[in-house]
């Protein structure tokens, strides 16, 4: 069993919840059998031997409830086929939770760039050489340029959408500061007026 599962032990039933979880499987004493519920995405469900039935809910639209009985031992595994089919699915879900809180928990970040205006000083250089690379056509993406880069020279990694929350930030940081997002330089001038705007910022210190 996966180290990061919880078994909850309740009056009528043991619940399997692996932690930042929900409980992907319900297991349910009967009188001769087991009854096992169990959530699992939309159009994800292999049950070749059509075993299971679908109890959810009209207004659940992408997670079906599936339950099904276990009767005997030789059911047993298939039925853990079945199970893992839902565990892989709250893996899934699991990643997609962690990979929004690491892009969108901003507030930290955000605390800790106004506590260090240094450290904000050198995402401006970075985001600053980027935009450049990206105007030549060096480079296809700014975000994941910016964040390897950071990483690279600062040693700390942010995530893609704590850049965008700094570049949104306080009324839009790097608007604020007139350096503005690629958008605005494809708009206006593109490189050459981008250069212009630079040897102003080199006088500022802002990039060399």
């Amino acid at each position: 069993m996966d180290n990061e599962i919880e078994k909850k032990e309740k009056k009528f039933y043991k619940g399997f919840v692996k932690k930042t979880g929900q409980n992907f499987v319900k297991l349910t004493k009967r009188q001769n059998y087991l009854w096992v519920k169990m959530l699992i995405g939309k159009s994800r469900l292999e049950d070749p031997k059509k075993i299971t039935i679908d109890k959810t809910r009209d207004s659940e639209r992408e997670t079906r409830r599936i339950h099904f009985k276990i009767s005997s031992k030789g059911e047993i595994e298939y039925a853990l086929e079945l199970i893992e089919q839902a565990y892989n699915y709250n893996e899934e879900i699991i990643e997609k939770r962690r990979t929004h809180e690491r892009a969108y928990s901003i507030s930290e970040e955000r605390i800790k760039w106004d506590e260090e205006p240094k450290f904000y000083k050198e995402i401006r250089k970075i985001y600053i050489e980027v935009l450049e690379k990206k105007l030549r056509g060096e480079i296809s993406n700014i975000w994941d340029e910016t964040v390897k880069l950071v990483k690279e020279r600062t040693g700390r990694e942010i995530s893609d959408g704590q850049l965008r929350g700094l570049a949104h930030y306080k009324s839009k940081r790097f608007e604020k500061d007139e350096i503005h997002r690629i958008s605005y330089w494809e708009r206006n001038g593109g490189l050459e007026e981008f250069l212009k705007a630079k040897e102003e910022w080199k006088e500022k210190g802002w990039c060399e």
